[in-house]
């Protein structure tokens, strides 16, 4: 028998809020074993991994150029949208007329809305593309240090 770990129902129905927003989210953006509604922005894979420090955004856009992303940020939230351009089929007289079998590739609009677990600072945000992966690292703002207030007792 395994132990599982003592967790409040508040956290189980975080979780299970979450997992569900990330489901609807894949099911809007990408479909279910098919292709998006036509018309319908794609929304990229992302993987979000959070350090003391700062969160690390990694957003899969193979194909992409760094003129189609644009990266924007507030407090809680970040938002990444472009455009993948498909590509032309090249042109070969052999082969005058080519034609799609089977593509599961995404082309046209991205858009992804993440909203980060803590605050951030938009202003320090900093983002770059390498081998088709975009990073993005996002500064938590410093925590303040607790103070001690002492309440004074009053005589009306």
């Amino acid at each position: 028998m395994t132990d599982v770990p003592n967790r409040s129902c508040e956290s189980v129905f975080d979780t299970l809020q979450s997992e569900l927003g990330n489901l609807w989210q894949r099911f809007w953006h990408s479909g279910i074993s098919t292709g998006p509604f036509d018309g319908q922005d794609f929304a990229p894979p992302i993987e979000l991994r959070e350090y003391p420090d700062r969160y690390v955004l990694m957003v899969e856009l193979p194909g992409v150029t760094r003129e189609t992303i644009e990266v924007n940020a507030n407090a809680t939230t970040i938002t990444l949208a472009g455009q993948k351009a498909e590509p032309a089929f090249a042109s070969n007289p052999k082969t005058p007329s080519v034609h799609m079998v089977r593509s599961d590739r995404r082309y046209g609009r991205f858009r992804r809305e993440i909203i980060m677990p803590g605050a951030i600072q938009p202003e320090t945000t900093s983002a770059r593309l390498c081998d088709g992966v975009l990073e993005v690292t996002a500064i938590k703002p410093p925590h303040s240090t607790p103070i001690s207030i002492q309440v004074k007792l009053s005589h009306s």
